[in-house]
C-alpha cells in the first residue's frame, strides 16, 4: 500500500475543488437551516 501511495501521482487541482465545492454545498445548506 505504501509503494502505491508513493506512486500515486498527486490529486489534480481540478478535482481537489469539485470535492471541496461538494462538501461546501452540504455543509452552508446545514449552517443555514442550524
Amino acid at each position: 500500500m505504501v509503494r502505491r501511495l508513493q506512486q500515486a501521482q498527486p490529486v489534480p487541482l481540478a478535482l481537489q475543488l469539485q470535492l471541496l465545492a461538494r462538501q461546501l454545498q452540504v455543509l452552508l445548506p446545514q449552517q443555514v437551516l442550524a
